[in-house]
């Protein structure tokens, strides 16, 4: 299990050190174009035709494995044709699989890898910058590689109303969407109020 992950990082280390390179490269084409002003400032014309460095980029998702080839290519094309100069890709796993989708491309698969590249190598034939973020999620930090009880965490809750004044026993109603073995969902503690005047009850 070690050595597959080990495998796993240095794909990754690879792939991201290659949109770094893809990055600058990039930067490095248009070396004189910043019709700046002998002040430093941008001058009118400038400002009216800016070049292609300042145009904007946006983010391009692989969401849910949902990703193919002629789909990346299509995507990009059109991203091209707007006129905007490059993306930051981002892979967005959602937990189990997407509906109606074959093959489920899982990241750091041999598959993603070779999608990763597709992208790159088709954004420089389009003139588009490439970056990427450092793992999947939103999280900036992480992967596959770090245990559950050590990820970053954020809390659910559920509510349950009962009549007050007499004793009861019952069986506190869970919060949604934590059945997967990966969110790693822990009780933690239990409040119980009042409930305040003009309050409908359970949400």
């Amino acid at each position: 299990m070690k050595a597959y992950l080990s495998r796993r990082k240095e794909r990754f280390l690879f792939f991201f050190l290659y949109s770094m390179s893809l990055s600058f490269f990039f930067s490095c084409l248009n070396p004189q174009g910043k019709k700046q002003s002998e002040n430093g400032l941008l001058s009118e014309e400038a400002f009216k035709t800016p070049d292609r460095e300042y145009y904007p980029e946006t983010w391009y998702h692989f969401i849910g494995g949902n990703v193919s080839k002629p789909g990346i290519t299509a995507d990009l094309e059109a991203i091209a044709k707007a006129g905007i100069s490059g993306i930051q890709l981002f892979h967005g796993q959602f937990g189990g699989e997407w509906p109606g989708v074959s093959p489920q491309i899982q990241t750091l698969s041999e598959d993603w890898d070779e999608l990763v590249q597709w992208t790159a190598e088709e954004c420089k034939r389009l003139n588009l910058r490439f970056t990427m973020q450092n793992c999947p999620g939103w999280s900036y930090a992480g992967g596959p590689w770090i245990e559950p009880e050590n990820s970053m965490r954020h809390l659910v809750y559920s509510r349950t109303d009962l009549a007050g004044g007499v004793a009861s026993e019952i069986t506190l109603a869970k919060p949604g969407n934590i059945e997967e073995e990966w969110r790693d969902y822990r009780d933690l503690f239990v409040i119980a109020f009042p409930t305040p005047e003009g309050d409908t009850g359970a949400r």
